[in-house]
């Protein structure tokens, strides 16, 4: 396992990167999860890192276990582009997920009616609302920060959404 090898204060150092791996073969998704929350937590919504998974493949048996799940506008290198930047994607091992905000709810719909384990996990690291179900919605109270989502099935495949970020409105 490689996780660790950059500790949160050296990635917090480093300037203009946005992607970081929450899954690769070789490490804990778990920790790389852990880390990437609490660089997204302390970075905000004007430095987005956005989370991938990848197969870091170093041998064929590696291949096809991790990769990100693109919302483009079409099929170019500029789109695709324009997506990753702004994080209109999402990271799995193997759900197929969509995840979206309707109503001021973040909505969560699994492909095919499949069931998994849905979490909502607000910025300090508390999830705040969980189900087994094929789709699941949280209404923000607002003092969240942010809210992300972690979905893993009953065979352990996960996906995880990038932050949605929340504004805080004065009444």
């Amino acid at each position: 396992m490689h996780t660790g090898e950059w500790t949160l204060s050296q990635m917090l150092a480093l300037d203009g990167f946005q992607l970081v791996e929450v899954y690769n073969p070789h490490s804990s998704p778990r920790e790389d999860t852990y880390r990437w929350h609490q660089l997204i937590r302390r970075l905000g919504p004007d430095n987005p890192v956005w989370a991938i998974a990848v197969d870091d493949a170093h041998s064929e048996k590696l291949f096809n276990r991790g990769w990100v799940m693109v919302k483009t506008a079409g099929i170019s290198e500029d789109a695709l582009k324009t997506a990753l930047k702004r994080g209109s994607f999402y990271p799995s091992t193997g759900p197929v997920v969509d995840f979206g905000v309707t109503g001021g709810n973040i909505t969560v719909k699994m492909a095919n009616n499949s069931r998994a384990k849905i979490s909502f996990v607000a910025g300090n690291g508390e999830i705040v609302y969980a189900i087994t179900a094929s789709e699941a919605t949280y209404r923000p109270r607002g003092n969240e920060g942010f809210i992300r989502v972690e979905v893993e099935t009953s065979n352990r495949k996960k996906a995880w959404s990038q932050p949605f970020w929340l504004e805080v409105r004065e009444i």
